[in-house]
């Protein structure tokens, strides 16, 4: 094999075996978000899949981190605030990442 070809196999190499691991990393990020989700209860009012059995849907819509944060810590609704003190900043992203990765369901 040539030099450059070698160089080459080398980056394909390379950017291959980023892209597994920045999968790996996107899916356990999603395992934990799913997680938290269980953990912290979020289920029982919104489902396993965020579609809102009798609480708001959140899955499949469009809430930035923020506009997530701020439902979270002082909700209008009858839903309990959880303070960084019961769920701290990361999981709360982590649960937001878990949210906005389910799809949308089928009609």
């Amino acid at each position: 094999m040539s030099t450059a070809t070698n160089r080459l196999t080398r980056r394909w190499s390379g950017a291959i075996a980023a892209a597994l691991a920045c999968g790996a990393i996107a899916a356990q990020a999603q395992d934990d978000g799913r997680a938290a989700f269980t953990t912290y209860g979020c289920y029982q009012c919104h489902g396993y899949e965020g579609q809102g059995e009798g609480a708001p849907r959140l899955a499949a819509k469009p809430y930035t981190l923020e506009a997530f944060a701020t439902f979270v810590r002082k909700p209008p609704n009858e839903m309990p605030a959880y303070a960084r003190s019961v769920l701290d900043d990361s999981t709360l992203e982590s649960i937001y990442r878990y949210v906005q990765s389910i799809p949308p369901p089928r009609d």
